[in-house]
C-alpha cells in the first residue's frame, strides 16, 4: 500500500500540530473512504471534520468517486477558510 503525505493548510495544521501527516491506504479508494480515513489517522482533526473538503491533485471529488492513489498523489486538508 502506498504512504502518502497528507498536506494539512489553516486549522487543521493547528490542530494536529504539523503541516504534514502520512497516511497508508491502498492504491485504490474512494473519495470518502480516504477522507474517513485521514480522521482515524488523525483524530485531533475531528473537531473540523464537518466542515473540511479534501483535495486531491488540487481537484475535489464525490464520495463515491474511486480513485488511484501512487506515492506522487498529492492530498490535502481545506478547512474553511476564515478572516475577512
Amino acid at each position: 500500500m502506498p504512504r502518502v503525505k497528507v498536506l494539512l493548510f489553516g486549522k487543521a495544521a493547528e490542530l494536529a500540530e504539523s503541516r504534514e501527516i502520512t497516511v497508508e491506504v491502498p492504491e485504490t479508494i474512494l473519495y470518502g473512504e480516504l477522507f474517513e480515513k485521514i480522521f482515524e489517522v488523525e483524530p485531533s482533526l475531528n473537531p473540523i471534520k464537518s466542515t473540511c473538503v479534501i483535495a486531491i491533485d488540487q481537484k475535489y471529488g464525490g464520495k463515491e468517486e474511486q480513485i488511484t492513489i501512487t506515492n506522487r498523489t498529492e492530498i490535502a486538508v481545506i478547512p474553511p477558510l476564515s478572516g475577512g
